[in-house]
Parts: structure tokens; C-alpha cells; sequence
């Protein structure tokens, strides 16, 4: 046998949670907020990283919603009735967010564009989309 036929276990003192956490993507994720207070985003975040504890504020808290519990990723729509991701990636930056950002979007032509936009105004901000797959649940692309 060769070391390609053996898959990892693991460890034993890894729980189901912390073997949730690997699989999703996103290991390191604990701690989620969803600013915005649609349903379908808490859903779609849920669904997404579904070890994370997840917890929801407007846009006008972001600032208090922050400060009380610092999460390790912020997700909201790509564009929202009361603001969209380019509003959210300004306000992360002045309150000196270190997590990540990701933007829940539909289809887009040309989703790079979007990236490139926030990435090039925002350098610092660990920013991305998330988009829909072809098969639920939505996956990180």
C-alpha cells in the first residue's frame, strides 16, 4: 500500500464540532455576523458554516454589535434595501475589523469585478463573495 490509500483520522480528541468546522471550509470560523436581518442570509450562513454561532444586527449597530463579541466573520447580501457590501466594507475598515467579510450574492457575469472593486478600495479587508452552486448547500466559491 501506498500513503495515497490512507486517509486521515481525526485526532481523538477532536469532537464532531470541531470535524463540522473542518469539512465547511472555514475551520477557524466560531463566531458569525450577519448584518442585515433577512431571514434567508442567517439561513444561507447557517448553512454554510454550520458549526459557527450565529448572530444578526443592522447595519445602524454594526458598531455595538462588534464591540460585544468580536466575530471572526461578518456576512451580509451583496446589496440590501439599507445598504450594500461596498457601505459595509467602508464601515469595517473605520471600526478596524481584522475577520473576514463575505457577500452573499445571486449569479453574477462577472463576480471578479466585484472582488477587484472592494479589494482595490479596501486592501486590508479580508473580503470575498459567496455565491450559489449548483446543488445546495450553498458552497464557498
Amino acid at each position: 500500500m501506498n500513503d495515497t490509500q490512507f486517509k486521515a483520522r481525526p485526532a481523538r480528541s477532536e469532537t464532531a464540532t470541531d470535524v463540522s468546522r473542518r469539512r465547511s471550509g472555514y475551520p477557524s470560523i466560531k463566531r458569525v455576523l450577519c448584518v442585515g436581518t433577512s431571514v434567508d442570509l442567517q439561513s444561507c450562513t447557517a448553512r454554510t458554516m454550520p458549526a459557527a454561532t450565529v448572530t444578526c444586527a443592522p447595519f445602524a449597530n454594526l458598531a455595538e454589535a462588534l464591540s460585544e463579541d468580536t466575530p471572526d466573520m461578518v456576512v451580509s447580501h451583496l446589496v440590501s434595501g439599507a445598504f450594500d457590501c461596498h457601505d459595509l466594507a467602508e464601515r469595517l475598515v473605520q471600526l478596524e475589523f481584522t475577520g473576514k467579510y463575505r457577500a452573499i450574492s445571486g449569479d453574477l457575469p462577472q463576480p471578479d469585478l466585484v472582488r477587484r472593486e472592494i479589494c482595490t478600495s479596501y486592501p486590508g479587508l479580508n473580503f470575498d463573495l459567496l455565491l450559489p452552486c449548483d446543488t445546495p448547500p450553498i458552497r464557498l466559491c
